[in-house]
């Protein structure tokens, strides 16, 4: 027979010695926890995707829409502006993962902990890699350099950048985040520049990148009206009556 019910989470409430569970302690608890219509439902729609966050991923893939019509005009005038160096965008894209990376790990912010923030560096990055390889497979557009290479659409280091600038603000603030996507601005112009992407390609990059580490953020630790993410911990009282009689009354602490 099951033991009293969790009226918030619809789930038998956790004996106390069984210790606090978060969404990254199982691989059970992993697909419970991030396939759960009701968390993408609280977080993810209600507090990511039909919030203000969501404009800038939005404008940026309106934008790749936009310039498409002018992509070859404005990548040959800037084409040479940084005297084609890669190194640029290289680098820059490197110093980006590695400052998400490292402030996920040992600067989480408040509400935060480093063991949900690495697993939200891995999604969030494990996601938009995975979007932009299978789109670079559908499109198979040239690029710029008429190499025979066809995956100019979307820009890899695009789509990288904007999602290391993204989780950077999100859990660092914009003090961090606005230098931050800066430097995934001049990955993305770099890209252009070296004539290894189109306009279109670098701002559909960015806008994936942006839009993947938006989603897997609130995700886990929710944004808006009421998100409360997967990774945050969650009270909760229950009411449930016992068989001598009477009713048991306690508090649920879920992490």
């Amino acid at each position: 027979m099951d033991g009293p019910r969790d009226p918030l989470f619809g789930e038998p409430a956790a004996p106390s010695e069984e210790g606090p569970k978060g969404p990254h302690a199982s691989l059970p608890s992993f697909f419970e926890s991030h396939f759960s219509g009701r968390a993408w439902k609280e977080n993810v729609w209600d507090g990511y995707l039909t919030e203000n966050a969501v404009l800038l991923p939005a404008g940026l893939a309106a934008g790749s829409l936009l310039v498409g019509v002018w992509d070859r005009q404005i990548h040959e005038d800037l084409e040479g502006t940084l005297n084609d160096n890669a190194d640029i965008g290289n680098l820059t894209l490197g110093a980006l993962i590695v400052g998400s990376v490292a402030t996920g790990a040992l600067a989480p912010g408040e509400g935060r902990t480093a063991w949900d923030e690495t697993w939200t560096q891995a999604e969030a990055f494990g996601l938009s890699y995975g979007t932009t390889a299978l789109l670079k497979t559908i499109v198979q557009k040239r690029r710029p350099d008429h190499s025979a290479s066809r995956a100019s659409f979307p820009s890899g280091h695009a789509s990288a950048a904007f999602t290391a600038a993204t989780l950077i603000d999100l859990n660092s603030g914009p003090e961090l985040g606005i230098p931050a996507y800066a430097l995934a601005g001049l990955t993305a112009y770099s890209r252009v520049e070296t004539a290894r992407h189109f306009p279109s390609d670098v701002l559909a990059g960015a806008a994936i990148g942006a839009l993947s580490a938006g989603i897997v953020d609130a995700l886990h630790f929710g944004r808006g009206r009421d998100g409360r993410g997967i990774a945050r911990p969650r009270t909760a009282l229950f009411v449930a009556p016992v068989p001598e009689g009477g009713i048991e009354v306690g508090v649920s602490l879920r992490f």
